[in-house]
């Protein structure tokens, strides 16, 4: 965690605060958390006028994503965006269910361990709980916060290659008035 909050400190003076950072897999926050408040401190102490870059944070699970946003109330950090769902190639047309992570281990949950609900079942099986998807394309067509950042962080045990696919025109500056991150950090897991 410390070297990847160095490598988005790094990133965000590198990248002339040109836009704000993107945290797929944001978990509970350990690294949303400091570069949101880095980022927010850093706007002050340079005495810029408006708001500091913004934080988005991707968390698809329910009771991580509501362990970030009790942080991110308790914090105060009015600059970072917490988005409760999962980040993928395409927005897949079945219904995307996920086993909850385990006390004692909540960084393992995976897109890779989906559970697949009953044929045509509108909810999903006990033990399990049902999120929402989208693609970075998409999202960068709707958020200033993606369209514009700068740095994006990539750790989704075992379901970063899907990430990459679903961001491939932003990534390439194929989305209009969306520049594409000027770095991108992501951990591959098989």
């Amino acid at each position: 965690v410390e070297q990847m909050f160095q490598v988005a400190r790094d990133g965000a003076q590198s990248c002339a605060f040109r836009g704000g950072y993107v945290n797929v897999g944001a978990n509970v926050g350990s690294l949303a958390l400091p570069v949101a408040a880095w980022l927010r401190a850093r706007h002050v102490e340079m005495g810029c006028g408006g708001v500091p870059a913004k934080v988005a944070a991707f968390e698809p699970s329910r009771m991580n994503a509501a362990l970030l946003r009790r942080s991110v109330n308790e914090s105060g950090l009015t600059n970072l965006e917490l988005h409760n769902l999962a980040v993928v190639a395409r927005r897949p047309q079945e219904l995307l269910c996920l086993p909850e992570p385990c006390s004692y281990n909540m960084g393992a949950l995976s897109l890779a361990e989906r559970i697949a609900p009953a044929e045509g079942a509108s909810s999903c099986p006990r033990g399990s709980t049902a999120t929402t998807t989208s693609s970075l394309d998409e999202l960068a067509g709707v958020s200033d916060t993606v369209r514009r950042a700068a740095l994006l962080t990539i750790d989704c045990e075992g379901c970063e290659g899907a990430a990459i696919r679903g961001a491939a025109h932003w990534l390439g500056g194929r989305v209009p008035s969306a520049p594409g991150p000027c770095i991108v950090c992501t951990e591959f897991t098989q």
